[in-house]
């Protein structure tokens, strides 16, 4: 009688499906965790070993995590139950070919090449905002299989880009400043990337700085990071100076005109009304002076020409076509003189 063969040849046995998966087993070392494992993945039973890139790390932390918790689809609990149960009695060791035929055991990957923690929490400071930390920190859980974590990173990721699209709506639809913004991104991000370092970032750098692992390469991190923040800031400009009409954007000024009407310009003249018609800007000036002569008017003129045509925001508005009208009138509102100022004035190079 020919004697029985057993095919060793390793099953293709496909990744389970992380979202049906069921814990089966908890170990404390790896060597135990990989014997079940190969037993399952050769009877065609899909296996996850989770917690095993922490416990690679740092064996210490092994009891901490649970230990090494090896998970199967939750359709084939029973099968795996049933075959471990059938391990226990003996019932697989195959005498005859015990000695010779040793099924393989599939090898666990290796450490997956992470990035440096806080390194990735020094480029926040860099790039201007917390976003680009938060996901590197969440590429880290996940490589390292801490779904539990990584969802955590994600959270604070999406809270983070949530309130930096509302500080960029605000600052660029309401109040349509650049200098909004900066504020903003001061105010409001900079304490946000400390309070995260705190409540979640650390925890991973506790996790990984005391033990060697493949480190991925944080100068491309940091170019990533400057093209991107490089990339939003022009991108704010371009909008504020394209993307809104300039008849708004006259109108605005005319608004902030009259509300510092009651700030004094120079020692002869106060702006005491401002009004927007389209594109062009008018401001009536009335000179506190009791004498006016046609000397001390062309001295208004010439000052006020001068300090408009070198305010960069008026700079930026008469370059894209506005037209400002000044006014001059004595204290009883009797027009003394007016004059115009437009980018061929303030001799700007097209």
């Amino acid at each position: 009688m020919a004697p029985a063969t057993t095919d060793t040849t390793p099953l293709d046995c496909p990744p389970p499906d992380p979202v049906t998966l069921v814990t089966l087993r908890h170990f404390d070392t790896l060597p135990d965790a990989a014997i079940i494992r190969g037993l399952l993945e050769s009877n065609g039973i899909p296996v996850r070993l989770s917690d095993a890139y922490i416990v690679q790390a740092n064996p210490l932390l092994s009891t901490a995590v649970g230990g090494l918790r090896l998970e199967v689809p939750a359709d084939r609990l029973a099968e795996a139950e049933a075959l471990l149960a059938s391990m226990a009695a003996g019932e697989l060791i195959d005498t005859e070919t015990a000695d010779t035929d040793t099924a393989p055991v599939a090898p666990m990957d290796p450490m997956p090449p992470l990035w440096h923690p806080d390194w990735a929490w020094a480029l926040g400071w860099i790039t201007s905002g917390p976003w680009l930390p938060m996901l590197l920190h969440y590429q880290n859980w996940k490589k390292l299989d801490q779904s539990r974590e990584a969802r955590k990173a994600l959270y604070w990721l999406l809270s983070s880009a949530a309130l930096a699209l509302s500080a960029t709506g605000y600052a660029l639809g309401v109040a349509r400043d650049l200098n909004v913004l900066i504020a903003l991104g001061m105010l409001v991000f900079g304490p946000m990337l400390i309070i995260w370092y705190l409540l979640q970032g650390r925890r991973q750098s506790q996790l990984l700085l005391r033990w060697p692992y493949p480190r991925r390469p944080m100068w491309l991190a940091a170019w990533l990071g400057i093209i991107a923040a490089i990339s939003f800031w022009l991108g704010a400009y371009f909008v504020l100076q394209h993307g809104i009409p300039l008849e708004q954007r006259v109108a605005d000024l005319a608004q902030q005109a009259n509300a510092q009407r009651a700030v004094r310009a120079d020692g002869i003249t106060s702006k005491v009304e401002a009004r927007a018609e389209g594109e062009k800007l008018i401001l009536v000036v009335e000179v506190q002076n009791a004498q006016v002569t046609e000397e001390s008017l062309a001295a208004v003129i010439h000052i006020n020409t001068w300090k408009t045509c070198h305010d960069p925001k008026m700079h930026d508005l008469f370059l894209q076509g506005m037209t400002l009208e000044t006014r001059i009138v004595d204290p009883d509102k009797t027009l003394l003189g007016e004059y115009q100022i437009t980018k061929a004035n303030c001799n700007f190079a097209s």
